[in-house]
C-alpha cells in the first residue's frame, strides 16, 4: 500500500526570506529600540539562550542590559577572548546595535584576539581556520558599516579589522566606495579633519592594492599547480599506454 504523500512546506517569498519570516529571517535589529543607555538586548539573549551557550555564559549576558557602558564593553571582551561561534553572534549583534563607545571596545578586544590568534594559537589548526572564517562571514558585514562611523576611531579599527580578516570582494567594493568619499570629503572639511581623512583614504588604498595583488598571486600559483599536474597525468598516461 503507498504511503501517503508528505505535505508540501509552505514557500516563503524571497523578501520575507530576506527581511524577516520563517525560519531562514536574517538576524536584523529591531525597530523602535532605544540607542546607547539603556538599551534592551532581551529579545537578542532569548533568541541565543537556546542555541548551545555554557551556563556560565548565560549570566554574562544578561549583563548586556546594563545601562553603564564600561559594563557592556567588559562583557564584550570577554566573550572575544572565548573565540567561538557563539561569541561570534554576540559581536555581531553589539557591532550593529550598541554606541560607538561600546561598538570601540568590541573592535579593540576582536583586535587583541586576532593579535593572540597569531602569537599563540596557529593558524594552521583546522580548527582556527574554521573560525577565523567564521568571524570574517559573520563581522564583515558590520565591519564594514562601522566603517562610515562619526566616530574617527571606530573608523580607523574597523578599517584595520577589515584588513586582518583579509577583505572579501564586497569589502572591496566597499572599500573602494568609501575611499572615493574620503576624496571628496577631504575638500569640504577644515585642515584636521581633512588630514584624517587622507590618512584613512592612503590606509585603505594599501589594503584594497595588497588584497588585489595577494588575490592575482594566489590565482596565479593556483594556475601554475593545475598546469604542472596536467602535465604529470598526460606523462602517467603516456607511460601506462606504452606499457599497455
Amino acid at each position: 500500500m503507498a504511503s501517503a504523500p508528505r505535505p508540501s512546506r509552505p514557500r516563503i517569498p524571497l523578501n520575507q526570506r530576506l527581511f524577516g519570516a520563517g525560519r531562514h529571517a536574517k538576524m536584523k535589529v529591531p525597530k523602535g529600540k532605544p540607542v546607547g543607555s539603556g538599551m534592551n538586548y532581551r529579545d537578542f539573549l532569548l533568541e541565543q539562550i537556546p542555541k548551545g551557550f555554557h551556563p556560565t555564559a548565560h549570566a554574562n549576558l544578561q549583563r548586556l542590559n546594563s545601562d553603564s557602558p564600561e559594563q557592556r564593553g567588559a562583557v564584550i571582551r570577554s566573550f572575544v577572548r572565548q573565540f567561538n561561534a557563539g561569541a561570534s553572534r554576540v559581536v555581531k549583534e553589539v557591532l550593529a546595535r550598541d554606541t560607538p563607545a561600546v561598538q570601540l571596545e568590541a573592535l579593540k578586544a576582536l583586535q587583541e584576539n586576532w593579535d593572540r590568534t597569531a602569537t599563540t594559537w596557529s593558524k594552521d589548526i583546522p580548527g582556527n581556520t574554521a573560525m577565523i572564517d567564521t568571524y570574517r562571514r559573520e563581522l564583515m558585514p558590520s565591519l564594514i558599516r562601522l566603517m562610515r562611523s562619526p566616530d574617527p576611531k571606530v573608523q580607523q579599527s574597523a578599517v584595520r579589522l577589515i584588513q586582518m580578516y583579509e577583505p572579501t570582494s564586497a569589502a572591496l567594493r566597499a572599500l573602494r566606495r568609501f575611499q572615493r568619499d574620503l576624496r571628496v570629503k577631504a575638500k569640504e572639511v577644515d585642515s584636521a579633519q581633512a588630514a584624517h581623512y587622507r590618512d584613512l583614504g592612503a590606509d585603505i588604498h594599501r589594503i584594497r592594492h595588497h588584497t588585489i595583488y595577494s588575490l592575482r598571486a594566489s590565482r596565479q600559483d593556483a594556475r601554475r599547480e593545475r598546469a604542472i599536474k596536467m602535465e604529470e597525468d598526460a606523462r602517467e598516461r603516456r607511460r601506462r599506454a606504452r606499457v599497455a
